[in-house]
């Protein structure tokens, strides 16, 4: 099953950059954003099956989406961690204001950046250094992100149009939290699509990044350039 889906993602991708960066979406088929946002979530959850075991992988994804649930509804209802915002309709159906597919993307987030900072960092290494790492990396995809979610597919909308710093620096502690739980148990690298969350990071990067340019939002590609590179290149150890 996960051979499966990591294909089908990469065949997918080249379509969905182009009707994502040029727009060509067709009207009703919106629901295809939260489609591609499971399929991801999936991805990475069968990784993390094959490599801690069916039980804690699920136990895992249950805490983050309850995590992701807690602080999405404290956000939309008092504005606290992120800001003062409100979610469209765009990404279909909400559980307690909050749209399911969000909870599906934060898995994916948190999930996709263990699993590239687990290629350089070995996995004997302190699991805090490993999850300050993967949080940089969540908060980089974030930065990438929020240009295209809220200005040009209206996702969320920011009040006064404006993302608030507290934004980022939400995402990168709870960020930073959910990868912690996510290691538990440890788990080993393997070799069977040992890549896979590594692709999957990179072509949520790439298509936001790639939308966010030609849109003109330049400086927020290149901080999240800088920051992944960094991450990539203090985190790379040789594997033991």
């Amino acid at each position: 099953m996960l051979k499966v889906l990591f294909y089908l993602a990469l065949f997918l991708f080249p379509f969905s950059v182009i009707f994502v960066v040029f727009n060509l979406l067709p009207h009703g088929w919106e629901f295809s954003h939260a489609i591609i946002i499971f399929l991801y979530a999936a991805i990475l959850f069968f990784w993390m099956a094959h490599r801690q075991g069916w039980g804690p992988a699920l136990r895992n994804f249950f805490l983050v989406m309850g995590i992701a649930l807690g602080v999405e509804y404290a956000g939309v209802t008092t504005g606290w961690p992120f800001g003062v915002y409100h979610y469209t309709p765009a990404l279909g159906f909400r559980v307690m204001g909050v749209p399911v597919a969000i909870l599906f993307a934060w898995y994916a987030a948190a999930a996709s950046s263990l699993g590239f900072i687990s290629c350089f960092l070995n996995s004997q290494r302190c699991l805090f250094l490993k999850a300050f790492y993967s949080a940089l990396l969540i908060v980089s995809l974030d930065a990438v992100l929020e240009p295209t979610a809220a200005f040009v597919k209206y996702f969320w909308i920011w009040r006064a149009a404006q993302i608030p710093f507290i934004n980022y620096a939400s995402w990168f502690g709870i960020g930073w939290g959910l990868v912690l739980f996510l290691q538990y148990p440890k788990f080993e690298i393997g070799r069977e699509l040992k890549y896979a969350p590594a692709a999957v990071y990179l072509m949520q990067w790439i298509l936001f990044a790639l939308t966010d340019l030609r849109h003109g939002f330049f400086l927020p590609v290149m901080i999240s350039f800088v920051i992944v590179s960094g991450a990539m290149m203090f985190a790379r150890r040789p594997q033991s």
